[in-house]
């Protein structure tokens, strides 16, 4: 409600530069001269964007937080389970996972998987 939806999908887009850099942190991956300027390219239009998402001063609002957040923790579901490939194909893991996340979603109160204002 915060954000624009083009500016959501930008900063969704993003993931695969924070998956870089938490491959090369994590796992010591090396990326090459080209993937470096894409990485940098990436980070200074993620702040370009964040810096004029909300008028002309520099605020960030609380929906940049929380999408940039979700964007970085997908980076790491994604570098973290590399290590799951050695004993299971890829199918299995989407499995494991996706079943796993509709377990856990069940697990929660029924208030928080409403947005509140929609249902009355």
């Amino acid at each position: 409600m915060t954000v624009s939806s083009g500016s959501e999908e930008i900063f969704i887009a993003s993931a695969p530069v924070y998956t870089a850099l938490i491959a090369v942190i994590f796992l010591k991956e090396r990326l090459s001269t080209l993937a470096w300027v894409g990485v940098f390219v990436g980070i200074i239009e993620i702040f370009l964007i964040t810096a004029g998402s909300k008028g002309t001063s520099f605020t960030i609002s609380k929906g940049v937080i929380f999408i940039l957040s979700a964007s970085i923790v997908t980076s790491f579901f994604f570098v973290f389970q590399k290590s799951l490939l050695r004993c299971y194909r890829s199918n299995e893991i989407t499995t494991y996972f996706t079943w796993g996340g509709t377990a856990i979603l069940h697990l929660l109160p029924r208030s928080l998987t409403r947005h509140s204002g929609c249902y009355k």
